[in-house]
Parts: structure tokens; C-alpha cells; sequence
């Protein structure tokens, strides 16, 4: 008959995923409380709003925004800091993206900045 089976022994470093926050997500109508910037590219980032958490926003973009990448949205009297988390081709609008953007500083809550500014559904 044939050999018997024998396990593989392969080293391979243990897998860590991305540690995602899953926060309530709250509806929005497309709009943010103020202008997305990319100080360090010098440009304005078109986006939509699709969802927003007390920590964290979803917009969807007409370019690759890259993680790790930092943005901040502009509005009156203050400015807000994120980093890009993940970004993600849209399924069906084709040359769109998905990305989420994180808070980097927790004191602010967006719920309240979005709500404050009639952003929410």
C-alpha cells in the first residue's frame, strides 16, 4: 500500500489582524461637518459620508487613500485629525472607494460633531 501520512511542520509567525472597533454605526446623508484635507500632499479629498461612530467615519472617496495615511477635516473653529484604517474598492460604483478613518485624538466625538452639524440620517 502507500506511505503513511505525515504531518507538515511549517514555521509560520501567528497571524494578527487589524483590531477594528465595532462601535454602533450611525446612518448619515452623505454630507461631513467640514473640508477634508491632506496637509502633507497639499489637496482637498472629495468624500461622502456614509457612516459615522464615536470614534471612527466612513466616506467613500474617487481615489486610493492609503492606511496610515493622516487627514484632517477642517471646520470652523476646529480641526479634526484621522488616520486612514482600510481602504476598499466600492462594489458597485466602479473608480470609487471605501475608507474608513479613525480618530486620532478619542476626546472629540464625532456623533455629536455630525449630529451638531445636521449630518446624520
Amino acid at each position: 500500500m502507500g506511505q503513511p501520512v505525515r504531518k507538515l511542520q511549517v514555521d509560520v509567525p501567528p497571524l494578527v489582524l487589524e483590531q477594528r472597533s465595532y462601535a454602533r454605526n450611525l446612518r448619515v446623508n452623505g454630507s461631513l461637518p467640514g473640508k477634508l484635507v491632506d496637509f502633507e500632499r497639499h489637496e482637498a479629498i472629495r468624500a461622502s459620508a456614509t457612516d459615522v461612530s464615536r470614534n471612527g467615519v466612513g466616506i467613500m472617496v474617487d481615489k486610493i487613500l492609503q492606511p496610515g495615511q493622516m487627514l484632517t477635516m477642517v471646520m470652523s473653529g476646529k480641526n479634526l485629525n484621522f488616520k486612514v484604517i482600510h481602504t476598499y474598492p466600492h462594489l458597485t460604483r466602479v473608480g470609487h472607494f471605501i475608507c474608513g478613518l479613525e480618530l486620532v485624538d478619542h476626546v472629540d466625538n464625532l456623533e455629536s460633531i455630525f449630529a451638531a452639524n445636521g449630518c446624520l440620517m
